[in-house]
């Protein structure tokens, strides 16, 4: 019994010792302080399809992303389907739709805007009709206060396309990288 007793008083200070180690010891005049050397929490989001959308022939579209995950230190903007920046810094912003109906020889993309302004587009040609086809896009953009981000996607299949609700396919993340 006795055995045991030490073991856990044993693991519980290697834990505190853990604890310790992260963090910077000072002195106040009264009684031992610490803050922590951790790195303050990033801001970052990730929102998924999870439905079928149909993206007219040739009309930049607003992708719907119909499930958020999770939106800490940006804000998730279901109306809009943006996220909202609330710490200036750079961000990685990365995206992917899936064309489920496709036509031969026709482009399929998917655009990352900045406010109202294109930032970049990734772009697929399907080789044969039917196939599924998958545009990504990402980019490190620096953002401040208010800005936001959104996908966007656009074809010139000569019909209604379709984009997948499938998560693993469709998805939209940001994240704080400095």
């Amino acid at each position: 019994m006795a055995e045991i007793d030490l073991q856990k008083q044993i693991d519980d200070l290697r834990a505190e010792l853990a604890i310790f180690k992260r963090h910077e010891h000072f002195f106040d005049g009264e009684r031992l302080n610490y803050k922590s050397l951790s790195k303050s929490p990033i801001a970052i989001g990730s929102s998924h399809k999870t439905s079928i959308q149909s993206i007219p022939d040739t009309t930049d579209t607003n992708v719907v992303w119909e499930t958020n995950d999770y939106a800490n230190g940006v804000t998730w903007d279901s109306t809009n389907n943006r996220f909202t920046i609330l710490t200036t810094g750079k961000y990685l912003v990365s995206s992917s739709i899936l064309f489920s109906s496709t036509t031969a020889d026709k482009m399929y993309q998917i655009l990352l805007y900045k406010n109202t302004t294109e930032i970049t587009r990734g772009a697929i040609q399907s080789s044969v009709a039917s196939l599924f086809v998958t545009p990504s896009v990402s980019h490190i953009l620096d953002l401040v206060i208010g800005d936001y981000v959104e996908i966007h996607s656009y074809h010139n299949s000569g019909v209604a396309s379709n984009i997948s609700g499938t998560k693993s396919y469709c998805y939209f993340n940001v994240i704080q990288v400095k």
